[in-house]
């Protein structure tokens, strides 16, 4: 049993390989992802709310929460990707850079 559970594991990727650098980056693109895709969500839905305010008046207040709906999903969706995209090339540029 001992013997099938040695020839079943697998070595962890050398330091500075590929694969290391690899999820290295997806890592921290996950996380900011995560956290600015956060902070856009609330960012738009706060400008969204603001921008659907004029039309309160002609709409009984309706605009307002589909404003920040749609402001809110296109903040997350904007943050989300700018995060990401800007943790993934910055992970990289730190493992090319040493």
């Amino acid at each position: 049993a001992a013997a099938t559970a040695a020839a079943a594991t697998v070595a962890a990727p050398a330091v500075g390989s590929a694969a290391t650098t690899a999820a290295r980056a997806v890592g921290r693109a996950t996380k900011l992802g995560v956290a600015t895709g956060a902070v856009g969500a609330l960012t738009g839905g706060c400008v969204g709310a603001a921008c659907a305010l004029p039309l309160a008046l002609f709409t009984f207040g309706l605009s307002v929460p589909i404003g920040m709906a749609l402001g809110s999903g296109c903040g997350l969706a904007t943050g989300s990707a700018v995060g990401a995209s800007v943790g993934f090339i910055d992970s990289l540029r730190q493992s090319v850079g040493r």
